[in-house]
Protein backbone atom coordinates (compact mmCIF):
# COMPACT_ATOMS: atom_id res chain seq x y z
CA UNK A 1 0.00 0.00 0.00
CA UNK A 2 2.66 2.20 0.72
CA UNK A 3 4.28 1.75 -2.09
CA UNK A 4 1.63 2.28 -4.70
CA UNK A 5 0.81 5.53 -2.51
CA UNK A 6 4.10 7.03 -3.06
CA UNK A 7 4.12 5.74 -6.97
CA UNK A 8 0.99 8.04 -7.00
CA UNK A 9 2.55 10.43 -5.42
CA UNK A 10 5.59 10.23 -8.08
CA UNK A 11 3.15 10.54 -10.80
CA UNK A 12 1.14 13.72 -9.37
CA UNK A 13 4.56 15.31 -9.24
CA UNK A 14 5.24 14.15 -12.80
CA UNK A 15 1.65 15.82 -13.94
CA UNK A 16 1.99 19.27 -11.93
CA UNK A 17 5.45 19.52 -13.56
CA UNK A 18 4.26 18.68 -17.33
CA UNK A 19 1.54 20.55 -16.57
CA UNK A 20 3.87 23.78 -15.48
CA UNK A 21 6.47 22.86 -18.11
CA UNK A 22 2.99 23.45 -20.77
CA UNK A 23 1.91 26.36 -19.37
CA UNK A 24 5.50 27.80 -19.59
CA UNK A 25 5.34 26.71 -23.59
CA UNK A 26 2.15 28.63 -23.92
CA UNK A 27 2.99 31.61 -22.38
CA UNK A 28 6.57 31.70 -24.68
CA UNK A 29 5.15 30.56 -28.11
CA UNK A 30 1.44 30.76 -27.80
CA UNK A 31 0.30 33.81 -26.13
CA UNK A 32 2.38 36.79 -26.90
CA UNK A 33 2.40 39.90 -28.94
CA UNK A 34 2.73 39.01 -32.75
CA UNK A 35 -0.68 41.32 -33.85
CA UNK A 36 -1.42 44.94 -33.07
CA UNK A 37 -4.30 46.50 -33.98
CA UNK A 38 -5.92 50.34 -33.81
CA UNK A 39 -9.45 51.27 -33.77
CA UNK A 40 -11.03 54.55 -33.05
CA UNK A 41 -8.40 57.32 -35.17
CA UNK A 42 -8.73 58.83 -38.80
CA UNK A 43 -6.03 61.76 -39.12
CA UNK A 44 -3.06 59.27 -37.09
CA UNK A 45 -2.25 56.51 -39.15
CA UNK A 46 -2.40 52.97 -37.46
CA UNK A 47 1.82 52.79 -37.91
CA UNK A 48 2.10 56.38 -36.23
CA UNK A 49 0.53 55.11 -33.37
CA UNK A 50 2.18 51.54 -33.42
CA UNK A 51 5.15 53.21 -32.80
CA UNK A 52 4.23 55.85 -30.25
CA UNK A 53 2.62 52.42 -28.18
CA UNK A 54 6.15 50.95 -27.94
CA UNK A 55 4.88 47.59 -27.59
CA UNK A 56 7.44 44.60 -27.96
CA UNK A 57 6.34 42.09 -30.03
CA UNK A 58 7.16 38.72 -29.02
CA UNK A 59 6.29 39.45 -25.30
CA UNK A 60 3.85 37.78 -23.28
CA UNK A 61 0.32 38.95 -23.49
CA UNK A 62 0.25 38.75 -19.76
CA UNK A 63 3.02 40.90 -19.10
CA UNK A 64 1.29 43.75 -21.41
CA UNK A 65 1.42 46.99 -19.34
CA UNK A 66 -1.73 48.75 -20.20
CA UNK A 67 -0.97 51.85 -18.11
CA UNK A 68 2.34 52.26 -19.69
CA UNK A 69 0.71 51.83 -23.35
CA UNK A 70 -1.25 54.48 -22.41
CA UNK A 71 1.07 56.46 -21.29
CA UNK A 72 3.04 56.13 -24.31
CA UNK A 73 0.34 56.98 -26.70
CA UNK A 74 -1.06 60.01 -24.97
CA UNK A 75 2.45 61.17 -24.99
CA UNK A 76 1.82 62.02 -28.44
CA UNK A 77 -0.65 64.65 -27.60
CA UNK A 78 -2.29 64.40 -30.32
CA UNK A 79 -4.06 60.64 -29.78
CA UNK A 80 -6.05 59.34 -26.67
CA UNK A 81 -5.46 55.99 -25.12
CA UNK A 82 -9.13 54.54 -24.21
CA UNK A 83 -8.67 50.93 -23.97
CA UNK A 84 -6.24 48.09 -24.40
CA UNK A 85 -7.95 44.94 -25.28
CA UNK A 86 -6.09 41.39 -25.12
CA UNK A 87 -7.54 39.21 -28.04
CA UNK A 88 -5.93 35.97 -26.97
CA UNK A 89 -3.96 34.26 -28.19
CA UNK A 90 -1.63 36.78 -29.75
CA UNK A 91 -3.61 39.98 -30.65
CA UNK A 92 -3.15 43.46 -28.42
CA UNK A 93 -6.25 46.11 -29.80
CA UNK A 94 -5.62 49.83 -28.73
CA UNK A 95 -8.94 51.58 -28.51
CA UNK A 96 -8.24 55.51 -29.14
CA UNK A 97 -9.66 58.96 -29.98
CA UNK A 98 -8.26 61.65 -31.70
CA UNK A 99 -7.95 64.92 -30.08
CA UNK A 100 -9.23 67.87 -31.06
CA UNK A 101 -7.83 71.84 -30.58
CA UNK A 102 -10.22 73.81 -28.38
CA UNK A 103 -8.33 76.32 -26.85
CA UNK A 104 -4.96 78.14 -26.15
CA UNK A 105 -3.83 79.81 -22.85
CA UNK A 106 -0.47 81.65 -22.36
CA UNK A 107 1.76 79.74 -20.17
CA UNK A 108 5.77 80.04 -19.22
CA UNK A 109 5.88 82.20 -22.28
CA UNK A 110 4.25 80.12 -24.54
CA UNK A 111 1.13 79.37 -26.07
CA UNK A 112 -0.12 76.00 -24.84
CA UNK A 113 -3.10 74.22 -27.41
CA UNK A 114 -5.67 72.23 -25.36
CA UNK A 115 -8.35 69.87 -26.13
CA UNK A 116 -11.72 70.18 -24.66
CA UNK A 117 -10.90 67.84 -21.40
CA UNK A 118 -7.92 70.87 -20.60
CA UNK A 119 -5.30 67.85 -21.74
CA UNK A 120 -1.93 69.57 -23.07
CA UNK A 121 -2.05 68.76 -26.91
CA UNK A 122 1.70 70.86 -27.98
CA UNK A 123 3.17 74.40 -27.77
CA UNK A 124 4.11 76.79 -29.96
CA UNK A 125 6.11 80.15 -29.79
CA UNK A 126 3.48 82.10 -32.06
CA UNK A 127 -0.58 82.46 -31.79
CA UNK A 128 -1.97 79.28 -34.11
CA UNK A 129 -3.39 80.84 -37.39
CA UNK A 130 -6.84 79.19 -36.61
CA UNK A 131 -9.79 80.22 -34.45
CA UNK A 132 -9.09 78.55 -30.28
CA UNK A 133 -10.93 79.61 -27.60
CA UNK A 134 -8.19 82.11 -25.53
CA UNK A 135 -8.49 81.00 -21.69
CA UNK A 136 -7.46 83.52 -18.89
CA UNK A 137 -7.07 83.76 -15.57
CA UNK A 138 -6.19 79.99 -15.43
CA UNK A 139 -3.49 79.73 -12.36
CA UNK A 140 -1.58 76.37 -13.63
CA UNK A 141 0.38 74.26 -11.50
CA UNK A 142 1.34 70.98 -13.37
CA UNK A 143 0.96 71.12 -17.52
CA UNK A 144 2.50 68.17 -19.33
CA UNK A 145 1.92 67.17 -23.27
CA UNK A 146 -1.20 64.47 -23.03
CA UNK A 147 -2.11 64.73 -20.15
CA UNK A 148 -4.46 67.19 -18.22
CA UNK A 149 -4.09 70.14 -17.10
CA UNK A 150 -3.73 70.77 -13.04
CA UNK A 151 -4.71 74.66 -12.09
CA UNK A 152 -6.13 76.03 -8.91
CA UNK A 153 -9.42 74.73 -7.29
CA UNK A 154 -12.24 74.09 -9.65
CA UNK A 155 -10.71 75.69 -12.67
CA UNK A 156 -9.80 72.23 -14.33
CA UNK A 157 -13.36 71.49 -13.78
CA UNK A 158 -14.97 74.80 -14.65
CA UNK A 159 -12.87 74.60 -18.01
CA UNK A 160 -14.14 71.45 -19.26
CA UNK A 161 -17.43 72.07 -18.28
CA UNK A 162 -17.67 75.74 -20.41
CA UNK A 163 -15.30 73.80 -23.21
CA UNK A 164 -17.51 71.10 -23.39
CA UNK A 165 -20.87 72.50 -23.46
CA UNK A 166 -19.28 74.85 -26.01
CA UNK A 167 -18.33 72.61 -28.29
CA UNK A 168 -21.46 70.00 -28.04
CA UNK A 169 -23.78 73.02 -29.24
CA UNK A 170 -21.04 74.44 -31.93
CA UNK A 171 -21.42 78.03 -29.69
CA UNK A 172 -17.16 78.11 -29.67
CA UNK A 173 -17.54 79.83 -33.00
CA UNK A 174 -18.57 82.87 -31.49
CA UNK A 175 -16.22 82.82 -28.36
CA UNK A 176 -12.81 84.96 -28.40
CA UNK A 177 -12.04 84.56 -24.30
CA UNK A 178 -13.20 82.66 -21.37
CA UNK A 179 -12.09 84.12 -18.18
CA UNK A 180 -11.55 81.50 -15.29
CA UNK A 181 -10.09 83.85 -13.31
CA UNK A 182 -13.14 83.22 -10.87
CA UNK A 183 -14.98 80.02 -11.24
CA UNK A 184 -18.24 81.26 -8.93
CA UNK A 185 -18.39 83.90 -11.61
CA UNK A 186 -17.26 82.29 -15.13
CA UNK A 187 -17.59 85.11 -18.20
CA UNK A 188 -16.89 84.68 -22.05
CA UNK A 189 -15.82 87.88 -23.98
CA UNK A 190 -17.42 87.22 -27.71
CA UNK A 191 -16.24 87.86 -30.96
CA UNK A 192 -17.93 91.36 -30.74
CA UNK A 193 -17.50 92.12 -27.50
CA UNK A 194 -20.37 91.31 -25.81
CA UNK A 195 -19.35 89.83 -21.72
CA UNK A 196 -21.33 86.70 -21.11
CA UNK A 197 -21.42 86.15 -17.09
CA UNK A 198 -22.22 82.77 -16.63
CA UNK A 199 -22.10 82.34 -12.94
CA UNK A 200 -20.84 78.89 -11.74
CA UNK A 201 -20.28 75.55 -13.16
CA UNK A 202 -23.89 74.27 -13.26
CA UNK A 203 -26.39 73.81 -15.74
CA UNK A 204 -23.70 75.01 -18.07
CA UNK A 205 -25.53 73.22 -21.36
CA UNK A 206 -28.83 75.68 -20.59
CA UNK A 207 -26.48 78.70 -20.37
CA UNK A 208 -24.70 77.95 -23.34
CA UNK A 209 -27.47 77.57 -25.01
CA UNK A 210 -29.40 80.56 -23.96
CA UNK A 211 -25.83 82.43 -24.74
CA UNK A 212 -25.65 81.16 -28.68
CA UNK A 213 -29.01 81.74 -29.15
CA UNK A 214 -29.19 85.36 -27.77
CA UNK A 215 -25.43 86.27 -29.60
CA UNK A 216 -26.43 84.79 -32.68
CA UNK A 217 -29.38 86.96 -32.97
CA UNK A 218 -27.27 89.84 -31.29
CA UNK A 219 -24.75 89.38 -34.38
CA UNK A 220 -27.25 89.60 -36.64
CA UNK A 221 -28.71 92.56 -35.80
CA UNK A 222 -25.01 94.13 -35.40
CA UNK A 223 -24.94 94.80 -31.87
CA UNK A 224 -21.68 94.39 -30.31
CA UNK A 225 -20.33 95.21 -26.86
CA UNK A 226 -22.83 95.30 -23.42
CA UNK A 227 -23.47 92.63 -21.36
CA UNK A 228 -25.26 89.09 -22.09
CA UNK A 229 -26.68 87.54 -18.43
CA UNK A 230 -27.25 84.09 -18.71
CA UNK A 231 -26.63 83.16 -14.94
CA UNK A 232 -30.38 81.74 -14.45
CA UNK A 233 -29.82 79.38 -17.14
CA UNK A 234 -33.42 79.63 -18.25
CA UNK A 235 -32.94 83.27 -19.94
CA UNK A 236 -30.79 85.75 -21.51
CA UNK A 237 -30.71 89.26 -20.76
CA UNK A 238 -29.09 91.85 -22.99
CA UNK A 239 -27.50 95.36 -21.57
CA UNK A 240 -26.31 97.84 -24.19
CA UNK A 241 -22.86 99.57 -23.53
CA UNK A 242 -23.43 102.85 -21.96
CA UNK A 243 -22.23 106.02 -23.30
CA UNK A 244 -19.04 105.89 -21.20
CA UNK A 245 -17.97 102.62 -22.50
Amino acid sequence: MAGRRRKRKWIAILVILLLALLAAWLLRSVFVVRSLEVTGNARTSDEEIVRAARVRFGASMLLVDGEEIRRQVNATGTVCLDRVEKRYPDTLVLEVHERTRAAMLLHMGKIRILDEMGCLMESAEDVPDTDLVYVSGMRVSSLEVGEQMRAAEGQTQAYCAVMGALLSQGANIYVSELDLSDVKNLQIITRTGIRVELGGVEDMENKIAWMKSAVADLERRGEGGGTLDVRSGSKADYTRPTAAS
